[in-house]
C-alpha cells in the first residue's frame, strides 16, 4: 500500500489517482478510491492509499479527474 496527499483549488474535488505498471498505457491503469479532502485556508488538501501494489514493482501515476479527464503530469 502507498499513501498521497496533494492540495489543489476547490475548483474541483472528484480527485483519484491512476496509476499503472511502468510499462503499461494509461488505457489499461488502474484507479484509486476517490480521495478524500480537508479544506483549510482556502485550498483542498486531499489524501488516498492505494492499495494491492506489488513491492518491488515500478510504478506509474497521476492525479486527476477521470470524468473530466484532467491528469497532473
Amino acid at each position: 500500500m502507498r499513501g498521497f496527499a496533494w492540495t489543489a483549488s476547490p475548483e474541483n474535488t472528484d480527485y483519484v489517482i491512476q496509476y499503472a505498471d511502468s510499462d503499461m498505457e494509461w488505457e489499461n491503469a488502474k484507479v484509486s478510491e476517490p480521495a478524500t479532502y480537508t479544506e483549510y485556508d482556502g485550498n483542498l488538501y486531499y489524501k488516498v492509499d492505494v492499495d494491492g501494489l506489488t513491492p518491488g514493482e515500478t510504478y506509474t501515476y497521476r492525479v486527476g479527474d477521470p470524468v473530466d479527464g484532467v491528469w497532473s503530469e
